[in-house]
């Protein structure tokens, strides 16, 4: 959905948090939530309910039953939801642009415009840079792979 990005500058002017890491964590949370509700939402839909009864009959407290029962059933969606904020907000471009004024406040994605003058390029650090901005972006995704994948497919097939 797109962001109204006049009413939310003014938003966030009068509650002072533009150009503060506060505002801007703040905003990647606000617009990161629907989505992760929405994944969560129906990857505990599928869970079936007789899980639940047969912990409650064996005496789990509530949250007993969460901790050893259904936190366990949920790593490979949890780990899908925490994978596909880090991507969003990491890719995420006009956000810091518009809502960090001070470029010593904006994250390494934008850093390759310090590199950028009106003059000159600097492209061994532009090269450089994508390359550091690009290694924890394949990090993170080798490391929740195979999670990614059980928690997308997870409720695709229907039984």
């Amino acid at each position: 959905m797109p962001i109204n990005f006049v009413t939310l500058m003014r938003v966030m002017q009068f509650v002072r948090l533009i150009n503060t890491r506060t505002g801007i964590v703040l905003l990647y949370t606000a617009t990161q939530i629907p989505f992760n509700v929405f994944l969560i939402h129906s990857f505990v839909s599928k869970i079936p309910e007789e899980i639940d009864e047969a912990a409650t009959i064996d005496g789990a407290s509530p949250l007993g039953l969460f901790l050893r029962v259904v936190l366990p059933l949920l790593k490979p969606v949890l780990v899908t939801v925490m994978v596909l904020t880090f991507l969003n907000t990491w890719n995420e471009f006009v956000m810091p642009l518009y809502f960090l004024g001070s470029s010593t406040k904006w994250p390494m994605t934008l850093a390759v415009y310090n590199f950028f003058g009106m003059y000159f390029k600097d492209w061994n650090l532009v090269c450089a840079d994508i390359v550091l901005t690009s290694a924890p972006v394949i990090l993170v995704y080798l490391l929740g792979q195979k999670y990614i994948v059980a928690g997308m497919t997870a409720g695709a097939i229907k039984g």
